[in-house]
């Protein structure tokens, strides 16, 4: 596996990942509202601090940063229980002191995954859809 950033060739293949990853990891959100707003994802995309992992020729996941936030975690469905999530945190974890995220209540394959990396729950908060909850967890170095 290997962890860089994302170039401009690898858009394609990440916005797919990342609406492949919502519809398999939310699907007590309706499909329509992830499919809708695809085109404005793959824009900030493009313009945002992703990095990839790639295994041999293909882009297996990848992690949105926003300073020390993680901004979305997504791995391709064929590529998932494989470490790529693993791989693409930790490389975070040895970059940054703290890192936060948000996670719906409901997805709790994520949910478990930062977890076992020691990301922590501070808070939880309401979301656009009425009756999911989201979980803010924050990882700290010093933690360790």
């Amino acid at each position: 596996m290997t962890i860089r950033w994302m170039s401009p060739e690898d858009l394609d293949r990440v916005a797919w990942i990342w609406l492949e990853g919502n519809l398999s990891g939310h699907p007590f959100i309706p499909a329509s509202y992830w499919k809708e707003n695809a085109p404005a994802v793959r824009e900030q995309l493009a313009a945002a601090a992703v990095l990839v992992c790639q295994r041999e020729e293909e882009i297996a996941g990848f992690v949105g940063l926003d300073g020390e936030s993680i901004a979305g975690l997504f791995v391709a469905p064929d590529q998932q229980n494989r470490g790529v999530g693993t791989a693409l945190l930790r490389h975070c974890q040895q970059r940054y002191p703290r890192l936060r995220l948000t996670v719906y209540e409901e997805n709790e394959g994520a949910r478990r995954l930062y977890e076992r990396l020691g990301f922590r729950q501070t808070a939880s908060r309401e979301t656009p859809h009425p009756g999911h909850r989201e979980l803010v967890m924050e990882w700290r170095a010093a933690d360790r």
